[in-house]
């Protein structure tokens, strides 16, 4: 090598001796048989044991056994000439210690196909809050932090080209495990099982509980799936000998992300995480995320691609359904709907549900409230009879980049105050009752009303009330459907009538069909309907008449000292 070539390499290695050791405890440099000719830092920190010591040995004693194929692919990965940064890796120490760390490195060809790996403690990572729970659920993350780490596992493993493996593990017998073994050997067998799927994940940390009976684990290529279910059952056979072998099924999704962004595989992993943990059996197998891509991820990837269109080509209409006071008939406001191009105009549940699971919520929430804003004062503002509701979902009310564009959109207008109400949906589940709160009162403040949409809904709608302090909550459909058919429903409905009395909070019942119906609220004290008896969504408040002031107005209402009414 020539000595000017040789200075160069020299140069460039002190540069990254430099580099690493800004943000790294330990450097290693390891020669082409991945043995460490140098270590420097705090070494005997880190790995137990002195700088010494580690010279001289395989790179693979300082790696934990179960880690090494994903070092050696990293390692590999730096041959090549590619940058490896922050892969999560367990070191142990003399003493059996595991310690979590990140591996970054590259190499230089022109130093005899050196590598330099910067080493760190993990000090950075999703905080573990599970709830309570009477068989330890606490030892392993639940499904919502267990998404983050696996969504971050997948970022790794596409910036070191490494082969990640997401294993779902569904044991639908379990509860019979339970009452074979009984509660104490359940508990004993639930714990032993997140012990060993943390020593078989990636970094000792990438495993959770997604539910009562089914788990997921992050790990190496090196890590087969089918011994991890044998294990499992052979936990099983130990904790309740006479019971009937478990079954354990699982689905394998290979953390590759080739063919499509990075991004995009993040938002189908995340759903398909979520889908799992929904499903009853082994119905969901996932083989892929590269070109041997399964049809059930391929599908989820392709509408997100569908909704995305939608979202940036605003392809969808905005349609409006009025809610009527069932005092006096006069009309409150409307509720401002979405209705897909070419889908018949039908309601987009399914499409805003999907939008949820895989985190789109954010950007179609974020063009319905401008093309509503937009609505309201190019059309409506000369009318104050007229006043329009945008739904939000929770997760937009938690997500930082979407408070700030809800901010400028309605700083773009002259204020609207309670022409604009808000309904926030709690079908995604808010974590952050305090920061959706905060961003409910600003909303407030500036004259903004918030309903509560499908209260009852779900065990968490009480929760909800008690956390969020908002001015109206709308009762579940379910409830109302069938109040006159099945009288099991007005219990829950004079409780929800009365809860709301007392804290001063207004009630909208939808999917109200009928006259019966809508007198069947009024006397339980429910102010405001909603529903086909009072008219379906159309494509503008007024039916077509132009919605301004002074224009003809349909049937369907009339003025009278200023306020619109239902005419029906």
């Amino acid at each position: 090598m020539a000595a000017t070539t040789l200075d160069k390499a020299r140069k460039n290695r002190d540069r990254f001796l430099a580099l690493a050791l800004a943000g790294a405890e330990v450097l290693l440099e390891v020669d082409e048989r991945n043995i460490v000719v140098f270590a420097v830092g705090t070494v005997v920190n880190l790995l137990g044991r002195g700088a010494r010591a580690v010279e001289g040995r395989p790179v693979n004693e300082i790696i934990v056994d179960t880690d090494w194929p994903v070092a050696e692919t990293a390692l590999a990965r730096m041959r090549e000439g590619r940058r490896v940064a922050d892969i999560a890796l367990q070191v142990a120490k003399p003493n059996g210690e595991r310690v979590r760390i990140n591996l970054s490195g590259h190499g230089m060809q022109e130093l005899n196909n050196r590598l330099f790996l910067a080493l760190s403690h993990q000090y950075e990572r999703p905080q573990v809050t599970p709830p309570p729970s009477p068989d330890h659920m606490a030892v392993l993350p639940d499904r919502e932090t267990f998404a983050a780490i696996a969504r971050a596992r997948l970022e790794e493993a596409a910036r070191g080209g490494l082969g990640y493996t997401l294993t779902l593990l569904d044991m639908p017998e379990l509860a019979r495990l339970r009452q074979a073994a009984g509660p104490e050997a359940a508990q004993d067998f639930v714990t032993r099982v997140g012990d060993y799927l943390l020593q078989a994940s990636v970094g000792g940390d990438s495993a959770g509980r997604l539910d009562a009976n089914k788990y997921g684990v992050v790990h190496s290529e090196a890590v087969d799936p089918e011994v991890i279910k044998q294990q499992i059952a052979k936990m099983a056979a130990e904790t309740a000998p006479k019971a009937p072998a478990m079954t354990v099924h699982s689905s394998v999704v290979t953390l590759d992300a080739q063919d499509i962004s990075e991004e995009e595989a993040v938002q189908a992993l995340v759903y398909t995480i979520n889908q799992f943990s929904k499903r009853e059996g082994a119905a969901l197998t996932v083989r892929g995320l590269d070109k041997g891509i399964s049809v059930e991820l391929s599908s989820t990837v392709k509408e997100m691609s569908r909704v995305k269109t939608i979202v940036e080509k605003g392809g969808f209409d905005v349609v409006f359904q009025p809610v009527i006071s069932l005092t006096d008939h006069a009309v409150h406001h409307f509720e401002c709907l979405s209705r897909i191009h070419g889908e018949g105009g039908g309601s987009p549940f399914k499409l805003v549900t999907f939008a949820e699971d895989t985190g789109l919520i954010t950007q179609l929430d974020r063009v319905i409230l401008e093309r509503v804003a937009s609505l309201l004062h190019k059309n409506f503002m000369g009318d104050r009879t007229i006043r329009l509701a945008v739904n939000l979902s929770g997760r937009s009310l938690t997500d930082g980049p979407f408070i700030r564009e809800l901010r400028a959109i309605l700083a773009n207008y002259p204020p609207f105050g309670p022409r604009l109400l808000f309904e926030m949906t709690e079908s995604a589940e808010v974590k952050d009752f305090e920061q959706v709160n905060a961003i409910i009162q600003e909303l407030r403040q500036l004259g903004h009303p918030v309903c509560l949409d499908d209260f009852g809904a779900g065990a968490a709608a009480f929760h909800y009330l008690r956390r969020l302090t908002v001015d109206f909550v709308k009762i579940d459909g379910s409830y109302i459907l069938k109040a006159l058919t099945d009288r099991s429903n007005i219990p829950f409905l004079k409780a929800i009538a009365s809860l709301c009395r007392d804290l001063k909070i207004a009630m909208i019942g939808e999917m109200i069909e009928d006259k019966p119906t809508a007198d069947l609220l009024r006397e339980l004290g429910v102010q405001f309907g909603q529903g086909y008896y009072f008219g379906r969504p159309s494509g503008s408040p007024l039916q077509g008449a132009g919605g301004t002031k002074g224009k003809p107005v349909p049937d369907a209402f009339i003025r009278r000292d200023g306020r619109l009414y239902w005419a029906g």
